[in-house]
C-alpha cells in the first residue's frame, strides 16, 4: 500500500466485491452512479456499529446522487433506511439512537410491552411525519417483512413456539422448505417498483407503501418472532423480515450495476435460521454484483469486549452499562466514516484495499 494512503487510512473498514463488481469498479472507478441497490441487514443491536458509516455514505456520498435508488432492508436496517429517507436523516438519526440507546426491559419483558417499545422508537424517528420517507428525491424504500402462515402466524406462545420448532427443522433440511410457513411480502416505495429481483424462492407479495401502512410496516419488519407481537396488516399476521432474509441473499437479477451493502459483518447469512449454520452460503448471484463494507477485524479487536453490541446485552448488562457500552462503540466508529470518506474519494486506495467476496 502507498505509504501517504496508509498514515492516513486506519484499516478500521473492510471492503470485498464480487466478480462482476470488481469488473465495473477497475473500468469506472467506485461512482456512486454505479449503485443500483443498496441492502441493509437485519440484526438489531448489531446496527450501532454502522452508525456513522450511515452518515459517511448517505449522507455525504450519495447526498447529491441523481437517479433513483432502491433501499432494501428486513428489520433493524428498514429503521436506518426510514432515517435516511428523511428531509433531515441527521437529526432522524440522532432521534433513533437515543431512543433505541435509551430503550429498557429490566422491569418488563413481554412480548406486548417490546412490541410497545419498538413502536415508540419508529414514531421518535418519524417524528416528521411520513411523508417526507415517501417522498425523497432519489431514496426509494423497500421493506421487507414476512408474511406468516400458521402456526407462526399464531399469537399464542405454545402455538407459536411450535411452528418456530418446525421452521427450525426444516430449515436444517432445507431453506426452501420454509415457505410451508412463511411468504415473502415486500413494502415498496410506489414510485419505483421493485423489480430488481425476481426471486420466486418464498413466493412473494409486493404491496405499496402509503402514509397510513409506512409505520405498520416497520413494526412488522421489526417484529422478532416470540420476543414480539405479530402485526395484523389487512387480515394477515407480519413478522421479522429477517425470518426468511436476514442478510438481503436475493440474486438481484435484473441489475447491472453494484449492489451496495454496508454490513456490520464480513458474512453473509442468507436468514434468520441460518446464523449458526456455517455452511448455509448466499447465491453467488448475490454476491457477483456486491460491494461489502464490514468493520475490520482489527478495529472489531479494539471495541469494548472486543465484540459490537448484540441482543445479548440486554441480558449480560445492567441499562446503565449497556447504555454507556452502546454510546462508547458509536464514538469509536467514527473512524469507520473517516476510512470511508477517504477511500469513496481515492480510487487508488479503494483498489488497494479491496479483495475478493
Amino acid at each position: 500500500m502507498n505509504r501517504n494512503n496508509t498514515m492516513k487510512f486506519k484499516n478500521s473498514i473492510t471492503i470485498k466485491a464480487g466478480d462482476k463488481a470488481r469488473e465495473l469498479i477497475n473500468k469506472n472507478g467506485f461512482n456512486k452512479e454505479l449503485i443500483d441497490v443498496v441492502a441493509g441487514a437485519a440484526g438489531g443491536p448489531k446496527w450501532l456499529i454502522l452508525r456513522n458509516l450511515d452518515r459517511a455514505i448517505f449522507g455525504q456520498w450519495l447526498n447529491e446522487r441523481k437517479k433513483p435508488l432502491p433501499l432494501i432492508g428486513s428489520s433493524i436496517a428498514t429503521f436506518r433506511f426510514a432515517c435516511i429517507c428523511n428531509k433531515d436523516s441527521e437529526e432522524s438519526f440522532k432521534r433513533f439512537e437515543n431512543a433505541y440507546i435509551s430503550q429498557s426491559y429490566e422491569d418488563n419483558r413481554t412480548s406486548s410491552f417490546i412490541s410497545s417499545e419498538t413502536a415508540n422508537i419508529i414514531d421518535t424517528f418519524l417524528s416528521n411525519g411520513t411523508r417526507d420517507v415517501l417522498n425523497h428525491p432519489f431514496f426509494r424504500l423497500n421493506i421487507m417483512t414476512a408474511e406468516c402462515k400458521w402456526p407462526v402466524s399464531s399469537f399464542n406462545k405454545i402455538t407459536q413456539g411450535l411452528g418456530l420448532s418446525i421452521a427450525f427443522i426444516l430449515n436444517l433440511l432445507n431453506r426452501d422448505f420454509l415457505n410451508l410457513l412463511f411468504k415473502r411480502a415486500l413494502f415498496y416505495d410506489k414510485r419505483l417498483y421493485p423489480d430488481f429481483f425476481n426471486s420466486d424462492q418464498f413466493g412473494i407479495e409486493k404491496i405499496a407503501l402509503t402514509e397510513n401502512n409506512l409505520k405498520q410496516a416497520l413494526l412488522a419488519s421489526g417484529s422478532i418472532p416470540y420476543v414480539m407481537e405479530g402485526v395484523r396488516i389487512d387480515s394477515k399476521v407480519y413478522r421479522d423480515g429477517g425470518c426468511i432474509d436476514y442478510n438481503m441473499d436475493l440474486k438481484y437479477e435484473n441489475t447491472d450495476g453494484l449492489i451496495l451493502f454496508p454490513h456490520y459483518s464480513n458474512r453473509i447469512v442468507p436468514g434468520w435460521l441460518d446464523k449458526k449454520l456455517k455452511y448455509r452460503k448466499p447465491f453467488k448471484e448475490t454476491l457477483d454484483k456486491m460491494v461489502l463494507i464490514s468493520p475490520s477485524e482489527k478495529f472489531l479487536e479494539t471495541l469494548p469486549n472486543k465484540k459490537i453490541p448484540d441482543r445479548n446485552d440486554f441480558m449480560d448488562f445492567n441499562d446503565k452499562d449497556r447504555m454507556n457500552i452502546w454510546k462508547k462503540v458509536i464514538d469509536m466508529s467514527r473512524v469507520m466514516e473517516d476510512d470511508f470518506n477517504l477511500i469513496s474519494t481515492n480510487n487508488n486506495l479503494f483498489s488497494e484495499i479491496v479483495k475478493p467476496l
